[in-house]
């Protein structure tokens, strides 16, 4: 009888930590996924800003730039901890947009690139790296 208790319990407490982990698992990739769907978000809108300058415009492309750099450096270090196999390539790609100066954006027949090319090899990035994850 004290046995079956034991395996009662036992039972209970494994049950409860085999669901607990499954929970913690499933709610982690639904933020990660979260915070790839706002990144994400936030690329497309700059990159829509960028587009509508002129292509010669770098001073107000600069001004761009600096005025969304602040929140791409935030919604980067929110998802920092969600690239286990791919962190590499994702810091690689951010710091192409984090490292720019005023004369990179100056370089070119059409300004505009320099800041659009960079963005859109991140989103390409996110893309296919959360595919691959059948996220």
């Amino acid at each position: 009888m004290t046995s079956d208790i034991w395996e009662l319990i036992a039972s209970f407490l494994f049950g409860s930590f085999i669901g607990g982990y499954v929970t913690h698992r499933f709610a982690i990739r639904l933020e990660a996924r979260a915070r790839r769907i706002e990144l994400l978000g936030f690329l497309h809108q700059w990159r829509h800003e960028i587009e509508r300058f002129a292509p010669k415009d770098s001073e107000g492309i600069w001004k761009n730039y600096r005025a969304r750099e602040g929140d791409f450096r935030k919604h980067v270090g929110k998802m920092d901890g969600d690239f286990m196999l791919h962190r590499r390539s994702f810091k690689r790609i951010t710091d192409l947009l984090i490292r720019l100066h005023s004369e990179d954006i100056s370089r070119g027949k059409d300004f505009r690139l320099n800041l659009v090319t960079p963005i859109d090899r991140l989103i390409k990035h996110l893309s296919g790296v959360w595919n691959r994850r059948k996220c």
